[in-house]
């Protein structure tokens, strides 16, 4: 068997992983969406895609997505057939290797609450339960949107309002001033991600982001002033954004929401959103191995 260990990925390796990642979705009655930007990783030098391949054939991936110098999220598929052989334990521990050179810490391991298989593996390496999300899915059809009933104003900022978007992320999400900043460079730089941001006023009080794989959008990073919430702000940040993706023809949408955060669970629950799938997070020190 061999091991590849990949920053960057062409189409036909792309293609592979989806192969396997929709074999194993197909077996498993999975929903678990593999991660493979490295756009967001805050040191692109970092080796983030493992590839076990046996006869050419790949049989077993694991993609991290680092987008700060605090943690790695990890997520894995392997074959059916070749599972209970090693693969995972192999590509993880070639992962760990690849984060000790940047003294990269914390691990995120994730599985879908549903999956009795992978809640049992990660418990096996040590993870303990941290958190859940749920990952929301947009319906169209029973959307509606009138502008003139919006006390703001959407706009498209460019790479010279990074500063004040970095001051409302860091308010807004307690981001530490690098990693919010690299994170909003990062989407102006992209060209598979837009962002956005909300004025009231002709005052920038609101950020939101999107990214584009093949037919699909996820939207992300949608935050309120603190000293402007409760006026209906984010509600309309989001309604906003929805309509400028519908209007493009982007209307396979999806997010994600911390199973605790009630407030914004009921705000896109009400807002044409439906859980798809919930995923449980797990952490590992590993400066414990």
């Amino acid at each position: 068997m061999i091991i590849k260990e990949l920053k960057t990925l062409n189409k036909n390796i792309i293609d592979e992983i989806r192969l396997v990642e929709s074999t194993c979705k197909e077996y498993d009655n999975s929903k678990m969406y593999i991660y493979l930007d490295n756009e967001f990783n805050f040191n692109k030098d970092i080796k983030s895609i493992f590839l076990m391949y046996e006869n050419e054939k790949l049989i077993s991936l694991l993609s991290m997505f680092i987008p700060t110098s605090e943690e790695a999220e990890i997520s894995a598929y392997t074959l059916p057939s070749y599972r209970g052989k090693g693969c995972f334990k192999h590509l993880f521990n070639a992962a760990i290797d690849e984060l000790k050179k940047y003294k990269i810490n914390d691990i995120l391991l994730t599985s879908e609450s549903s999956s009795k298989i992978g809640s049992e593996i990660i418990n096996k390496l040590g993870g303990k339960y941290d958190f859940s999300e749920y990952v929301m899915r947009f319906n169209v059809e029973r959307f509606s949107f009138d502008k003139n009933k919006c006390l703001s104003k959407l706009c498209i900022p460019v790479i010279e309002d990074v500063e004040i978007l970095t001051d409302i992320s860091q308010k807004t999400f307690k981001e530490n001033y690098e990693d919010a900043k690299s994170m909003l460079k990062n989407t102006f730089e992209s060209k598979d991600r837009k962002q956005y941001a909300l004025k009231l006023e002709n005052e920038f009080v609101g950020i939101g982001s999107t990214s584009f794989d093949g037919t699909e959008t996820s939207i992300y990073g949608l935050g309120i002033l603190p000293k402007c919430q409760g006026r209906g702000l984010g509600k309309e940040l989001l309604l906003w954004i929805l309509n400028d993706l519908i209007q493009k023809d982007k209307r396979n949408i999806t997010l994600e929401v911390d199973s605790s955060n009630n407030k914004a669970f009921n705000l896109y629950k009400k807002n044409c959103f439906q859980v798809e799938i919930a995923m449980d997070y797990y952490r590992m020190k590993l400066r414990n191995r």
